[in-house]
């Protein structure tokens, strides 16, 4: 009979013990490292990034990834990046007349199609014309129906040969990144010039990038887009010196401690649906109260079948049509807040306001007033799921109010 192979959750104690052992030498850790980022801020300010603090959105980095694969761009290291893009991420992608010359490559962003339906991210041209690579950019997965078949029959309809490649985020590795774009090419087989790789790809390739760039503004520059790309559009939300140093911690304990990570990470999905349904419960509490100014409709689990996207949890008041949705847990970076699009209202006044962000997905518009995000955050962390709740309530109180009009 097939064992369980989470050995802490099959009543064993010793298995048990050696998991909250390891997640208090986890926190210990943590808090030494925090320690020392406060320590050192005023010198070195380690928690610094200019790539986070502009946040770009999707559209943002696919210019800053033609920009890093243009060999006449500022950067100044000729094909140096792109050669390291194509021998990363193109490894195994199907060129049915054989592999590109990239000399001279054309890079465009954002490029119509024939019919100004879509705009593909990235267009890498040979300069013979004879090959074209079709990079769609998915920091943050949102789907739109049929688009990698419209992208490939389009590019096809020029003659080349044509390679569509799709980095996909919020995916742990290049395995699940090809399950997550067959998923959404849907009936049969992807063909083999659909190309995906994991955002994990992404970031080495960045971090390679920036190992061999000669200027140091520009190396630096990278090694914050690597963090940024790892922190936002990976599994976790860590930079990779964080991840570094939580895998050597596990691997310099003993055995047990590494079957206990094991064990933890497939305690996850229980977690986030236990949690996500106590802070449903306590948003549903809130909504009895008499002293509430509005009824509210909260859902878990609301699934957008046009972008073939889960939220954890969506917040609507009963008089107006606007919802808010709520990513806990998402595939990759942090909790974050959305406005739920198409949407009734304009959202101009948030963005000028700093409520919100103008690039983000189809989808959704960005939410980002950094004080509530800040409240939300610390609720979660500390699992204080009335807080949380109450912090939520009071932030679509104050959403609505900013967007009615005057």
């Amino acid at each position: 009979m097939p064992q369980n192979r989470s050995s802490a959750s099959s009543g064993n104690p010793p298995a048990r013990r050696a998991a909250l052992d390891l997640l208090q030498a986890v926190v210990v850790e943590r808090a030494a490292r925090e320690r020392a980022d406060r320590l050192h801020a005023l010198e070195f300010a380690p928690k610094f990034s200019s790539t986070a603090l502009l946040w770009p959105g999707e559209n943002a980095l696919s210019r800053v990834f033609g920009w890093m694969l243009d060999e006449s761009a500022t950067h100044g290291q000729g094909t140096r990046f792109r050669v390291l893009f194509v021998d990363m991420l193109l490894e195994g992608a199907h060129w049915p007349s054989g592999a590109p010359d990239w000399t001279g490559a054309r890079i465009s962003c954002e490029v119509p199609t024939r019919d100004a339906s879509r705009r593909i991210d990235i267009l890498m041209l040979s300069r013979s014309e004879g090959h074209r690579l079709a990079i769609e950019n998915k920091p943050w997965a949102n789907w739109q129906e049929n688009q990698l078949r419209r992208y490939l029959d389009d590019q096809e309809g020029f003659g080349s040969d044509v390679v569509v490649l799709v980095l996909v985020g919020g995916v742990t590795d290049t395995s699940a990144a090809r399950a997550e774009v067959q998923s959404h090419w849907g009936e049969g087989e992807a063909p083999g010039n659909i190309h995906a790789v994991g955002y994990d790809c992404v970031v080495k390739w960045i971090d390679r990038c920036a190992e061999v760039a000669r200027p140091p503004q520009v190396r630096s520059f990278l090694f914050d887009l690597r963090d940024y790309c790892r922190r936002n559009a990976c599994p976790g939300g860590l930079s990779m010196s964080e991840i570094d140093e939580l895998a050597t911690l596990i691997l310099q304990r003993d055995a047990a401690s590494v079957r206990a990570a094991f064990d933890i990470e497939a305690a996850m999905p229980t977690l986030r649906s236990e949690f996500l349904r106590a802070v449903a419960g306590e948003l549903g509490r809130l909504n009895e109260t008499p002293t509430g100014s509005r009824d509210w409709e909260i859902k878990l689990g609301v699934s957008d079948t046009r972008y073939k996207h889960a939220d954890d949890l969506s917040i609507r008041g009963s008089d107006t049509k606007i919802t808010i949705v709520v990513e806990l847990f998402p595939k990759s970076g942090e909790p974050w807040i959305g406005l739920s699009r198409p949407s009734p209202v304009d959202a101009a006044p948030l963005i000028d306001q700093g409520w919100a962000q103008s690039e983000g997905w189809a989808a959704y518009c960005y939410l980002t007033p950094a004080g509530q995000l800040a409240a939300v955050n610390d609720a979660f962390l500390a699992k204080d799921t009335k807080r949380l709740a109450s912090t939520l309530i009071e932030f679509s109180q104050d959403l609505v109010d900013r967007l009615r009009p005057a």
